[in-house]
């Protein structure tokens, strides 16, 4: 383990990013480390001007910085510090063109693990302290002014095998390294394609359970389906990660699957349901997550489906959750799901326009909707039109 505190530089808009890359740098040899996250890379330059970091790590996809333009741009303020490159898995290309514009490493952000990061930050400071130590070399040659010319060619030629020597050495770990990334790249792949299969399995139950619920209420057929094409819609104009999409299309899927403990002859209806039956209607969020919460999801399904009707006012149900306490995801499925519920046919009313759906949203925006969930759905929708089979 090393004794040195070591200086890493984040730079990465996703904050929760920066427990994650701490986290991973804690179960290793940088247990004693200080590390500096900022969110941009404006923020990031300004600090190499204040602190001597031993190494950084910087994504590629900044709000002020876009693709290889960011390590370029990265690299005009410093050409010392050994950088390490952040990629998302659907940018995995620019991995190889990210070394040859000066990145040392590069890192797929989905596939980061604590010595595959480790390692790569060994390799990174291992090199900036050989840089060091030749700069150092080089200024006291050329401060020693009395040295006769012999000396300085001799100390010329120590200097190059010295080199050579560190350089081959340096080769060697970087050989060393690029095998265990291909290993641990390799074994990302085989975990990958099991995820994948875990996950047909997953979409296989929540069909059946989507089956299961539209059977006994035929009116709504579908209505689930097209409020998770929507909610899918939303989070990935929104710019959510991968696994937060899939998380909001699974939970928009099934966020009804409680009413499987309603009366059937109160979800069809046809005319208005009296205050008992809404209040029995309304405990379907908590059905449905009671249903759910043993299940082991990749994602946290069962709340999203409780909190569904959750409002920012702390009107909605079951629980009164107001503003940040409700999930964002939650979020997203309450906007589509008022949405799609407005503009569809009901057993005691007929579909009303697309228009007055928008504009219930926006009339409730910040006292019951998210105002940029309402911003974003109002968007895909007048974009793409409303046609949430095709979303």
């Amino acid at each position: 383990m090393r004794k040195k505190k070591i200086k890493i530089l984040l730079i990465d808009d996703d904050r929760k990013f920066w427990g994650q890359i701490q986290n991973l740098l804690s179960r290793d040899n940088y247990k004693q480390n200080e590390l500096i996250c900022v969110d941009r890379l404006k923020s990031g330059v300004e600090k190499l001007s204040d602190i001597d970091f031993d190494v950084a790590l910087v994504d590629l996809f900044l709000p002020d910085g876009v693709g290889l333009n960011t390590l370029i741009q990265f690299r005009k303020q410093n050409q010392i510090i050994p950088l390490i490159t952040i990629i998302h898995d659907r940018a995995r290309k620019l991995g190889p063109r990210a070394l040859d514009n000066g990145a040392e490493e590069y890192l797929i952000k989905e596939e980061i693990s604590a010595a595959l990061l480790n390692k790569a930050v060994e390799y990174a400071i291992d090199r900036k302290r050989y840089l060091k130590a030749l700069k150092k070399t080089g200024r006291m040659l050329l401060k020693n002014k009395s040295w006769h010319k012999s000396n300085l060619e001799n100390a010329h030629i120590r200097y190059e095998k010295e080199f050579e020597k560190k350089t081959e050495d340096l080769r060697h770990k970087n050989d060393k390294l690029q095998k265990e990334i291909q290993h641990f790249r390799k074994s990302a792949d085989q975990l990958r394609d099991t995820i994948d299969e875990l996950q047909k399995v997953i979409l296989g139950i929540i069909k059946a359970m989507v089956s299961t619920v539209e059977t006994r209420d035929p009116y709504t057929a579908g209505h689930q389906q097209r409020v998770a094409n929507l909610a899918r819609a939303i989070a990935v104009e929104m710019g959510l990660p991968r696994d937060r999409i899939d998380g909001t299309y699974i939970a928009a899927s099934i966020h009804d699957l409680g009413k499987i403990a309603i009366p059937a002859e109160i979800l069809s209806k046809p005319g208005r349901i009296t205050n008992t039956e809404f209040e029995l209607i309304k405990t379907h969020p908590q059905v449905g997550y009671d249903i759910l919460k043993e299940i082991d999801f990749p994602w946290p399904i069962a709340a999203i489906v409780r909190q569904h009707h959750e409002r920012l006012d702390g009107s909605g149900y079951p629980d009164g959750l107001m503003s940040e306490e409700i999930l964002l995801e939650a979020r997203i499925v309450s906007v589509a799901d008022v949405v799609e519920a407005i503009a569809s046919h009901r057993p005691y009313r007929p579909a009303f326009s697309i228009e007055k759906a928008l504009d219930e949203i926006d009339k409730y925006k910040g006292i019951y909707y998210d105002p940029e969930v309402v911003m974003i759905c109002k968007r895909v929708v007048n974009r793409r039109g409303f046609n949430l089979n095709e979303i």
